[in-house]
């Protein structure tokens, strides 16, 4: 039977270096669920439905899933940018510039790479492809923009938080449960090899525990956590 194996509130120091940390990601068995940040004091629910519920997720997709955490981040800055006014713009702009430098674009090649020889179904695969060059060429657009020292237009900002945000969600909500149910134990193990190897280049694919070593409170320039807990959509 699957163990419990721990949900607490970050400690003292996680919560000053990175404010509004609330509850994050716990772990069962081999299994990562994802649980979203608590409200801020005083807020009320919407409904008492819960609609996001937590994903159960396979171990050897879990370094995807928590890069997944950190895309939903800056996708939330970028839609929020245009109504904060101009330099929450160019701030939106250059994390997502870091990102695609960092994390993403090699995010992105990995996904194609590993994933799509387990994807059986070719509507998941064209919608896959498609969505990578999608945001591959508004990032452009936007990295064009920032050479030429100003800010994308709000509609780019605003399209490009938009993809991200849809991708993430659809890839945890449709295309892992799909390859999840198509994993072989062979293809399972293969996998988490693979995925375990580029855990340890970049930051946004690695647990807590690893960011925990890192220099910075926040892991790095990306604001992650450095507790036991990671941390999702807000």
């Amino acid at each position: 039977m699957a163990r419990f194996s721990g949900l607490r509130r970050p400690d003292a120091s996680a919560r000053a270096a990175c404010p509004g940390l609330g509850w994050g990601i716990f772990y069962i068995s081999r299994y990562i669920y994802i649980v979203y940040p608590r409200r801020p004091p005083g807020a009320r629910p919407k409904s008492t439905a819960m609609t996001n519920p937590p994903i159960k997720r396979h171990e050897a997709l879990q370094p995807f899933s928590r890069e997944h955490l950190l895309g939903l981040s800056v996708a939330r800055d970028l839609r929020q940018a245009p109504e904060a006014g101009r330099e929450a713009s160019h701030e939106a702009v250059d994390r997502l510039l870091r990102l695609w430098g960092d994390e993403l674009q090699g995010h992105f090649h990995d996904e194609e790479r590993l994933l799509t020889p387990i994807i059986d179904d070719p509507a998941l695969l064209k919608r896959l492809t498609n969505e990578h060059t999608h945001i591959a060429a508004l990032t452009t657009e936007a990295r064009e923009a920032r050479a030429r020292n100003t800010a994308p237009d709000d509609a780019l900002i605003r399209a490009l938080g938009d993809a991200l945000h849809d991708h993430i969600r659809w890839e945890e909500r449709v295309l892992f449960p799909a390859i999840e149910h198509a994993l072989t134990p062979e293809a399972a193990a293969s996998l988490g090899r693979e995925t375990a190897q580029f855990s340890q280049t970049r930051v946004g694919a690695r647990t807590a525990a690893e960011r925990r070593t890192l220099d910075e409170p926040c892991g790095t320039r990306w604001d992650l956590p450095a507790s036991s807990q990671d941390r999702a959509e807000p």
